[in-house]
């Protein structure tokens, strides 16, 4: 499997520095993005705490990553 961090940025579309970044791969029923962790068999992580985990390591448990 290729590493996390390509295939995530394979499923981005980046524009404007200052603008967000639209997610160009599967959805949940909500509408947001999501995709799966390495090693996870089932299952997913929204795209904008997988953004999150690649530029800033793990969340921690008092932060709530929202999509904005």
């Amino acid at each position: 499997m290729r590493p996390f961090a390509i295939r995530f940025c394979e499923k981005v579309k980046k524009g404007n520095p200052n603008e967000c970044w639209e997610w160009q791969a599967c959805r949940s029923n909500r509408g947001y993005g999501y995709i799966r962790l390495p090693g996870k068999i089932a299952g997913g992580i929204g795209a904008h705490r997988a953004s999150w985990i690649l530029h800033n390591g793990e969340i921690p448990n008092t932060l709530f990553v929202c999509h904005s």
